[in-house]
């Protein structure tokens, strides 16, 4: 697990070099300014190895032109608790989680200046859903090395996921001010700022993401969602094309492929020169409950579905965006009748999977296991549907016909924790002890946030 831009020389020293611009020093530390303007032999320099300097054991800082370049360094830790770092890391990739935090901790009782250390328990501790302790140890990072961005960065990650993105802009800002082209923190800061409906600050971050890697989709999809929620069709349009090039056939890309969609039918030609025909007043409203949507505006969203399907109530695609507005507003009873009227007016695929995902998310496992059965039958072959097939014939006994269907929905998407939790539950059920935990233990690996990781954990702890 690679923690950070720094090396060893000679095992010397472990260096981590950043380069700030003068002009945000200024901004970001008015005590330095201060000083400047007052004292007549202040040096900018002397000031920054006195902020920056933390617990390390030399800083270097060089003025030159309009940059500060700094080299912050700490001695090495003795051998014996390097030994038990590498052992560590090792453990981390294989995703034996607390094995490595145990180890690190030995590592800490040795020597405690090691900045690494810190943010590689910060990382784990973020992969096992324990945000507290990875606040604590990223707190911890940045008071040894100032100038460790990416910790900066991971605390912006971690306020994001506590729901105060206030605290995630300030901390995503500090890791730009070390790090002004991590393209990580850059789509990162754009969300924060879409969420904080800071628009025009969005579209700059997202921008510098693309300009820095034109083939970072992230950006391109966040930059489009801004785009949609200003009425800016044309631009979003184009930006979640780049999207669809770049993840044709990724979570992103079809996320994309679903607001073109949307974009082009609010844009179908007119019959006349003065009155608009029925079929794009119709878009014009499904495009208002989709921005709401995006805005996470449930109520507003759910009126306008409502309101135009009291004029054209045989629009199938609204009554579905309506049932999933509902169901993530907690109105479970009209988000099943949304879907069953959706699935009257035209039976296909896509409507039975999502009839499924909202009769398992209100707990009726036989009716979505039949909802995704005629899915399934008619062409929706992906991972969700496979998973919820094999839920229901869990519950039914037919433990062998399950477990092909979790094999297969794993196999298509590695990501799918749900999947992975039933297949380990019922490995173990089976008697397959080892492979049930190697299960639970690929759960806590995985990138994507779900309550399972922590039930994962649970498991974990119970093999012992």
């Amino acid at each position: 697990m690679a923690a950070i831009n720094s090396t060893s020389t000679k095992r010397q020293h472990k260096t981590i070099s950043v380069d700030m611009e003068l002009l945000g020093i200024l901004e970001d530390y008015p005590d330095i300014k201060e000083k400047l303007e007052n004292q007549p032999d202040a040096d900018l320099a002397t000031l920054l190895q006195e902020k920056l300097a933390g617990t390390g054991d030399s800083i270097q800082v060089t003025v030159n032109g309009p940059k500060a370049h700094i080299v912050w360094a700490v001695n090495p830790a003795p051998v014996q608790a390097e030994q038990l770092n590498r052992q560590a890391l090792q453990l981390a990739q294989k995703k034996e989680y607390m094995e490595a935090v145990d180890l690190w901790k030995k590592v800490l009782d040795i020597y405690s200046n090691d900045p690494d250390v810190y943010y590689n328990l910060a990382l784990v501790y973020h992969e096992m859903k324990m945000f507290h302790q990875s606040l604590d140890c990223c707190i911890r990072t940045i008071a040894i090395c100032p100038v460790y961005y990416r910790a900066f960065n991971l605390l912006g990650s971690i306020y994001s996921k506590m729901r105060r993105f206030d605290k995630a802009e300030e901390y995503i800002k500090t890791s730009l001010r070390f790090s002004v082209n991590n393209l990580q923190a850059l789509v990162n800061l754009g969300a924060v700022f879409s969420i904080l409906k800071k628009y025009s600050d969005a579209v700059k971050a997202f921008e510098k993401a693309i300009s820095i890697n034109p083939k970072e989709a992230r950006a391109y999809l966040g930059l489009g969602k801004v785009y949609m929620i200003s009425n800016d069709y044309e631009n979003a349009r184009r930006c979640y094309t780049a999207v669809l090039k770049l993840d044709t056939s990724g979570k992103l890309g079809q996320l994309a492929q679903s607001a073109i969609q949307m974009i082009d039918q609010q844009n179908l030609p007119e019959k006349d020169n003065t009155k608009k025909n029925e079929t794009d007043m119709d878009q014009n409203v499904n495009i208002k409950g989709y921005e709401y949507f995006l805005k996470n505006d449930l109520k507003n969203a759910v009126q306008e579905y409502q309101y135009h399907l009291q004029q054209y109530p045989n629009d199938s695609e609204a009554w579905a965006s309506l049932a999933n507005c509902q169901i993530r507003a907690g109105q479970s009873k009209e988000a099943i009748e949304s879907i069953q009227k959706a699935i009257s007016i035209v039976p296909k695929g896509g409507y039975y999977k999502q009839a499924a995902i909202i009769l398992d998310a209100c707990g009726l496992v036989n009716e979505a296991g039949g909802a995704a059965q005629k899915a399934h039958e008619l062409g929706k072959t992906d991972s969700i549907t496979k998973t919820l097939i094999a839920k229901n014939l869990v519950k039914s006994g037919k433990l062998e016909e399950a477990m092909r269907y979790l094999q297969e929905a794993i196999q298509l998407n590695s990501s799918n924790i749900t999947a992975r939790f039933q297949f380990a539950q019922l490995l173990k059920k089976l008697g397959h002890l080892e492979a049930s935990k190697q299960q639970f233990e690929e759960i806590l690996w995985c990138k994507n946030d779900s309550p399972l990781k922590e039930l994962a954990q649970k498991e974990i702890k119970g093999f012992a």
